[in-house]
């Protein structure tokens, strides 16, 4: 079943970067809680990214480095590809 990132929450985000760095995809540079987003600093394909889930609007990411839409899509397809863990 496929599922799409702006659907997912924050623990789901979470899990799949978390999944994602252990397969080697992603690397995760450092994680942040503020009172109204969790946040992960990422490199993707050599391009540092933000993923960000705020409490109000979801999940979002946001490139620091210049991309294209379609790279955008790709990562968001990425992390949304990761099967969450029957819990």
């Amino acid at each position: 079943m496929s599922r799409s990132f702006l659907h997912m929450d924050n623990h789901e985000v979470a899990a799949a970067l978390r999944v994602l760095f252990a397969r080697g995809e992603v690397e995760l540079l450092g994680e942040g809680l503020v009172p109204e987003a969790d946040f992960f600093l990422c490199r993707w394909r050599g391009k540092r990214v933000n993923a960000k889930f705020d409490l109000a609007y979801g999940p979002e990411l946001h490139f620091i480095e210049p991309c294209t839409a379609q790279e955008q899509a790709e990562l968001e397809a990425l992390i949304a590809a990761v099967e969450p863990r029957a819990g």
